[in-house]
C-alpha cells in the first residue's frame, strides 16, 4: 500500500517537534538557551547532592531565602551551587548545608546563572568519562557513523513498493552513482563535525584568569638630625647608616599612592626589633589612621629607648643578640568592592636595618615596593589547532551547525533520489532484470526477417536465459519496450504506460 504525503511526513513533523521542545528545555546559555548543566563535586550540599551527581541549572525568577541556585564564585574562580541563607542590601548570603560557615561571596541577581530543576544521581562520573577527549571524538565519530549508514544504505522495498524504480533505464547506474558520492561526502562531512563537535563538548567553556583590578605603592624614607661634621650637607637622609652616637631618634615617613577603587583604607607604621636567638619585640610608632587614594603616615623612631630596651635584654639574659634586624612595617588595610569584586586586602611593605652597639644601617636600597591585587575573571576558553587557536564556543557551535548541515544535505539527497522514481510495472521489469537489460534510443529492424510480439515479460525473460542474450530496452514518453534478438529473429514485449491525463489523475 501506497504512502500518503501525511503518513510521509508525519515523522518528520514528530522529529522537528521533539528537538525542539528539547532545544527549549535544555538548550544552553552558550547557544541562547537558559539551562546549565553541571557536576557537584563536593560534600557542601550533602546530603541533597552528593559528589558526582548531574545538577541541572535554568535560569528564573530572581532568588529568594532558601532557593538553591548557581553562581560563579570569584573567589573560588568556579560555579558553586549552594541556598540562599538570606539576603542583605539586594545582594544573596549564600551557605552549603553541610557548612558550618557561609561563603565569603556577596552575590548579585544578575550573577545567579540558574535555579536547581533537577539533579540525578552519579551520572557525573559517566559524564565525565565522555568528556575526555578521547571518549567524546570516539562517541562523535561512532554517532556520525551511525547516521550515515542509517541514511546510505538503500531502503529495503517491501512487497507494496515494488513499482518503485528509476526512469527509464539509463538512470539506476547515474543515479546509484551520485548517490553514493553524495553520501560519502555527507558522511564525511558528519564525522568531521562530530569530531569537532567532541572536542568542544569535551572541554569547559570558560576558564580562569585572574585579572588586576588595582596596584598599591609604598615609598619609605627617612631622615635623622646630626651634626654637620658627621653628614656633609645636613641631617642623614634615605640610604645613610645611622650612627647612634650622633642622633636619638629617626623620623620616618611612607608615602601611599593606589590607581583606582574608593575603598575603606587604613595605614600604620610599627617597629620590629628581632634577635638573632629568637627574641622579638614590635613598637607601634603610629596607629592606624584612615588611608585614601593617596596619603602620607609619619612616625618617630627613639633610637635611644631602643638602645636602652637591648641592653637591658642582655643584662638580664646574659644574651647578646647583636646585630638586631629591625623591620619598619607599614600595616594597610583596604575594604570595599571594585567591579562587582569583593575587597578584603592586607599588605605590609618593609623597611630593613641591622641595629648594632654603633650604628642603624639599612639593609636594603629597595625603599619603593608595589603590589597588584587582583581577582578571578572568566573569559571564553580556546583551543590550540595549530596555527590557530579558536575558543571552545566557536568550536560547539561549528560541530553542531555541520551536523545540522549534514543532516539537511542528507534529507535533500533522499529528496532528490526519490523524485527521479516513477510508479509502474516497468520499475518492477527493471529490478527483475537489473544487469541483464541495456537501454537504447532505437533498435533497427529493417533487415529483420521475423518479429514476435510477446504476451508477457516473463516469456521474453525466458528466451533472454535461452538465447543468453541482453534485454534491449527502449523508451518512448510512457511507453516502453523490451526486445531479444536471436539470429533474423526479434522477439519484441510492448509495456504501454498511463496516458498523460490519467497520469495527473492518478
Amino acid at each position: 500500500m501506497r504512502r500518503t504525503l501525511l503518513t510521509r511526513l508525519l515523522p518528520t513533523v514528530i522529529t522537528v517537534g521533539l528537538v525542539a521542545a528539547l532545544w527549549v528545555t535544555l538548550a544552553p546559555p552558550q547557544l541562547g538557551g537558559r539551562t546549565m548543566l553541571a557536576t557537584s563535586y563536593g560534600s557542601s550540599m550533602e546530603p541533597m547532592l552528593e559528589r558526582g551527581d548531574v545538577l541541572i541549572l535554568r535560569k528564573g525568577d530572581p532568588a529568594e531565602v532558601g532557593d538553591v541556585v548557581g553562581y560563579h564564585s570569584a573567589l573560588l574562580g568556579r560555579l558553586v551551587v549552594h541556598r540562599v541563607h538570606r539576603i542583605e542590601d539586594g545582594r544573596l548570603v549564600m551557605k552549603g548545608d553541610n557548612n558550618t560557615f557561609l561563603d565569603p561571596d556577596l552575590v548579585k541577581q544578575s550573577e545567579v546563572v540558574g535555579h536547581l530543576a533537577l539533579h540525578v544521581p552519579a551520572a557525573g562520573f559517566l559524564i565525565e568519562e565522555v568528556r575526555k577527549p578521547q571518549s567524546a571524538a570516539a562517541f562523535g565519530v561512532f554517532a556520525a557513523f551511525f547516521l550515515v549508514g542509517f541514511g546510505g544504505g538503500r531502503r529495503r522495498r517491501d512487497d507494496d513498493d515494488d513499482d518503485e524504480v528509476e526512469v527509464d533505464g539509463r538512470g539506476p547506474s547515474l543515479r546509484v552513482l551520485w548517490h553514493g558520492h553524495a553520501l560519502w561526502a555527507i558522511g564525511s562531512l558528519a564525522v568531521a563535525a562530530a569530531v569537532v563537535a567532541a572536542v568542544g563538548f569535551g572541554r569547559d567553556a570558560e576558564s580562569s584568569v585572574r585579572a588586576p583590578l588595582f596596584t598599591q605603592k609604598g615609598t619609605f624614607s627617612y631622615s635623622a638630625p646630626a651634626a654637620g661634621d658627621v653628614y656633609p650637607g645636613g641631617p642623614a637622609g634615605t640610604g645613610d647608616t645611622i650612627f647612634l652616637a650622633a642622633t636619638r631618634s629617626l623620623a620616618l615617613r611612607f608615602d601611599y599612592a593606589r590607581t583606582a577603587g574608593d575603598l575603606a583604607g587604613s595605614a600604620g607604621l610599627v617597629a620590629d626589633v628581632e634577635s638573632t636567638n629568637g627574641w622579638r619585640h614590635s613598637i607601634t610608632l603610629e596607629p592606624a589612621v584612615k588611608l585614601g587614594r593617596k596619603g602620607t603616615v609619619t612616625a618617630t623612631l627613639d633610637l635611644a629607648a631602643v638602645r636602652s630596651l637591648l641592653d637591658r635584654l642582655e643584662a638580664r639574659t646574659g644574651l647578646v643578640g647583636a646585630p638586631y634586624d629591625v623591620r619598619i612595617r607599614a600595616r594597610i588595610g583596604l575594604l570595599g568592592e571594585i567591579r562587582g569584586s569583593a575587597i578584603r586586602e592586607t599588605w605590609s611593605p618593609e623597611l630593613r636595618f641591622a641595629l648594632d652597639a654603633v650604628t642603624l644601617a639599612p639593609v636594603r636600597e629597595r625603599i619603593a615596593q608595589t603590589r597588584t591585587a587582583t581577582a578571578a575573571r572568566m573569559i571564553p576558553a580556546e583551543v590550540a589547532l595549530g596555527p590557530v587557536t579558536p575558543t571552545v564556543r566557536s568550536l560547539r557551535l561549528l560541530g553542531i551547525a555541520g551536523l545540522v548541515l549534514a543532516s539537511l544535505l542528507f534529507a535533500l539527497v533522499t529528496l532528490l533520489e526519490r523524485r527521479t522514481r516513477v510508479p509502474g510495472a516497468a520499475a518492477a521489469i527493471a529490478r527483475r532484470l537489473r544487469h541483464g537489460m541495456v537501454d537504447v534510443d532505437s533498435i533497427d529492424v529493417s533487415e529483420v526477417a521475423v518479429v514476435v510480439d510477446l504476451g508477457s515479460i516473463d516469456e521474453l525473460i525466458v528466451l533472454a536465459e535461452e538465447y543468453q542474450r541482453l534485454v534491449l530496452h527502449q523508451q518512448h514518453g510512457t511507453d516502453h519496450t523490451y526486445t531479444v534478438v536471436e539470429g533474423g529473429t526479434v522477439y519484441r514485449y510492448l509495456l504501454h504506460g498511463p496516458s498523460p491525463a490519467l497520469a495527473v489523475a492518478a
